[in-house]
């Protein structure tokens, strides 16, 4: 089927209440002209590791994609794209080749010029990532210039389930948006930059002004040390998450919050009356979130 027939059937279907099209994402050609002088600078970044630890775990795949956007969410790029492959020091396990496709093969002899990486990143204004409480703390310990980016992670950054989207996977949120992928690293980023020039779902507000301006604001991380088993299921009703300290940071229940919450979550915590219980409140930017640096 040639393209103009495709489109046809394409935009019948579209019109009928019973059926949704996708589009392939195919990725943009290299934006040609030069970017207006009030455009920030972004870098999509996405890392594939051997596993969750950035102690012991080692990036395989590294990839970006530079970009510039606009305070209104019209976004110019890809600027400039990378695509690093890593062999770790130990063999790649089965069920993170299952995951990504990688092979102990694919990445023989490779290895990410942690210079060439620091030089790409040197005029980035914001990060963004899918999963960058993952993938920060094991950029930084590639490349310490990464500690002075501010990154946004457009997983939790964006209200997705207040725009009507009930899953916050990837796939599943280009579904949403009306595309498909397959493919690498490379094909995650380029389905990533068109999510973030569409308006979301609910509220209309493009993608990419929400996380920025979400990724602007200060934030609290209140922790409930010493809370006991007892009161788990109040914290849990209050929004607080249980942290397993396995990044070195506290063992404890946390919650985030805007710093003008910080009493409310202190009165909170003194009234389930447990005398053990601690509260300690961490203040956040886009410079240290994510990282295991706040401590």
């Amino acid at each position: 089927m040639d393209y103009f027939l495709g489109e046809f059937h394409a935009h019948a279907l579209k019109g009928h209440p019973d059926y949704r099209v996708l589009r392939r994402v195919e990725g943009r050609s290299p934006y040609p002209r030069d970017v207006p002088s009030n455009a920030q600078t972004g870098i999509l970044i996405h890392v594939d590791t051997t596993g969750p630890n950035p102690d012991g775990d080692e990036i395989i795949v590294l990839a970006m994609i530079r970009f510039a956007f606009t305070e209104k969410g019209t976004i110019f790029g890809p600027l400039e794209s990378y695509l690093g492959l890593n062999q770790p020091k130990k063999p790649i396990p089965p069920y993170v080749t299952r995951a990504t496709g990688i092979t102990d093969e694919a990445v023989k002899g490779k290895r990410i010029n942690a210079r060439f990486v620091g030089d790409f990143i040197k005029t980035a204004e914001l990060i963004v990532c899918h999963d960058a409480a993952r993938a920060r703390r094991f950029c930084e310990r590639l490349q310490s210039d990464f500690q002075h980016r501010a990154w946004a992670c457009s997983r939790v950054q964006i209200r997705w389930s207040h725009e009507g989207v009930g899953c916050t996977e990837l796939p599943f949120i280009a579904y949403r948006q009306g595309y498909f992928f397959e493919g690498d690293a490379s094909r995650r980023l380029e389905a990533l930059l068109e999510i973030l020039e569409m308006p979301l779902p609910q509220s209309g507000q493009v993608a990419i002004v929400a996380l920025a301006a979400a990724a602007q604001r200060e934030t609290s991380q209140v922790w409930a040390l010493g809370a006991s088993y007892e009161v788990r299921e109040d914290l849990r009703k209050r929004g607080y998450r249980w942290h397993g300290g396995h990044d070195g940071r506290y063992r404890a229940w946390v919650r985030e919050v805007d710093p003008t919450q910080v009493e409310a979550e202190r009165r909170f915590l003194d009234s389930l009356d447990v005398p053990d219980l601690c509260p300690i409140v961490t203040t956040i930017d886009a410079t240290l979130r994510f990282s295991d640096r706040i401590f």
